[in-house]
């Protein structure tokens, strides 16, 4: 894959399937350099098998599509790093981005964007 980020880490837990998404490495390494610090993704692509076995997991979820990442980073807090995120986002900087959630021990990034161009936005 390149970069700071391996196809390993974007692979299903549960069954080792991967859909390969671009504009979501893209806007990862976008991430990482903002923050210039390492980033783990927690979570990239789910099967649906998978997916309806995470808690509070969206059946709609974009990660079966590929299209999204939970992220953890060691150098700000979670609150810290999306806001972050955010603002970079507000700025122009990440037009990849397309729905953004805060959770207490992660951040999800997705690049679904809503039709009227909107950022998603939730806490879970």
């Amino acid at each position: 894959m390149g970069g700071h980020f391996t196809e390993a880490e974007m692979r299903c837990k549960c069954c080792g399937n991967y859909i390969r998404n671009d504009v979501l490495i893209q806007l990862l390494e976008k991430i990482r350099a903002m923050i210039d610090a390492p980033v783990v993704v927690l979570s990239g692509y789910r099967c649906p098998k998978h997916n309806s076995e995470v808690k509070n997991a969206a059946p709609g979820s974009k990660h079966v599509l590929g299209m999204a990442a939970d992220l953890r980073q060691y150098q700000v807090s979670n609150g810290t790093f999306h806001a972050m995120i955010r603002r970079a986002w507000q700025n122009g900087e990440l037009p990849e981005l397309g729905g953004l959630g805060l959770y207490e021990t992660f951040v999800h990034v997705d690049v679904f964007h809503a039709s009227d161009g909107h950022l998603r936005e939730w806490r879970g």
